[in-house]
């Protein structure tokens, strides 16, 4: 929508070379009040240094989708009351290392859809109340262990869709939510306060943290996970989403201390042991253990009379025992060794 906005570009071109200055609004700049700012159906190559130098105000600032190729080099420095930066779906390679030198009022900070191969150190260090950062879909390789020591508002991360072979999400205490998924990391450090955490489509083999009892909804999905020695270290889970990994083995002490547990997905693994009988998740509600290996799974009849929902086709399963007073609304049986 318009009506946030009380300053619209309209058929702005700019070169991506300088051939003479670009002005914006008043050459008074005191007359430049406005503190929303876009751009309709235009094309900034560059990000001239000229637009917030002419709008000091400035609160709101959307770039997104103007071909920007290049951010000149003191572009940004005059953003001392800039709040909300958009610069999602351009071409931007590289930021200068002072890009949000001079931003102590930025929180939120989205670069989603560009070519950037990594953030040069330090670069949000004087954003300390930086709040949302995305930069999803970009080239990132790495993000360095350094890069968010000054960020303790950093509760919104997104950096989906990147190549991350390395990164270390314990290092960002404050975090909420974070979504890592489609990148190449090998191990996921979770941070000690995040309540919900995506970081599916990777090569995880390893899961590291500190003890985190407010994480509630943990994807995992698509990794190389071969153990779930590390799931009691977040007891508060609600939603786990463990399919398509390398897990062989499901026991009761996977879930010690667990109180809030609804939904477990573990289909599409190596599953050839289901111990939950002891001890059942009493608050569990979905269970999916489809195309597995599991052939004696009617020890845990106690388990199974919890649940709401129960994923049991494509193993190897060849008895089955559901009790009377089951609560069960779904259950999948196809593709199993029955015997009969």
């Amino acid at each position: 929508s318009n009506l946030q906005y009380d300053c619209i570009f309209h058929d702005v071109l700019i070169a991506p070379y300088a051939q003479q200055p670009v002005h914006f609004g008043y050459a008074d700049v005191t007359q430049n009040g406005q503190k929303n700012i876009t751009f309709k159906n235009s094309t900034l190559r560059r990000l001239p240094e000229s637009l917030l130098h002419s709008f000091p105000m400035v609160q709101l600032l959307d770039l997104n989708d103007l071909q920007i190729d290049a951010i000149e080099e003191r572009a940004l420095s005059n953003g001392a009351h800039l709040q909300e930066l958009y610069l999602g779906f351009n071409n931007i390679r590289q930021l200068p290392s002072s890009s949000f030198l001079h931003m102590q009022s930025l929180r939120v900070l989205v670069l989603d859809r560009n070519n950037l191969r990594s953030l040069p150190e330090g670069i949000f260090r004087r954003t300390p109340n930086l709040f949302v950062l995305s930069v999803a879909n970009n080239q990132l390789e790495r993000i360095e262990d350094e890069t968010f020591p000054a960020n303790r508002a950093l509760e919104h991360l997104k950096l989906s869709g990147n190549k991350l072979s390395h990164l270390d999400l314990s290092l960002i205490p404050s975090l909420f939510y974070g979504n890592v998924s489609t990148n190449q990391l090998t191990t996921l450090a979770i941070p000690s306060a995040v309540v919900e955490l995506d970081a599916s489509y990777n090569r995880i083999n390893q899961v590291t943290g500190p003890l985190n009892d407010k994480l509630a909804i943990l994807r995992l999905q698509h990794n190389n996970l071969t153990d779930m020695a590390w799931l009691p270290n977040y007891p508060g889970l609600v939603d786990v989403d463990l399919s398509y990994n390398e897990l062989e083995k499901i026991a009761h002490h996977h879930f010690s201390g667990m109180q809030r547990l609804e939904r477990l997905y573990v289909s599409n693994n190596r599953l050839v042991t289901l111990g939950l009988e002891s001890v059942p998740i009493q608050t569990l509600q979905v269970l999916d253990l489809a195309h597995n290996h599991l052939l004696h799974v009617e020890y845990n009849q106690r388990q199974f009379s919890v649940l709401k929902h129960l994923y049991l086709d494509h193993n190897s399963i060849v008895t089955l025992k559901i009790s009377g007073d089951s609560e069960l609304e779904t259950l999948t049986l196809s593709h199993n060794d029955w015997d009969c």
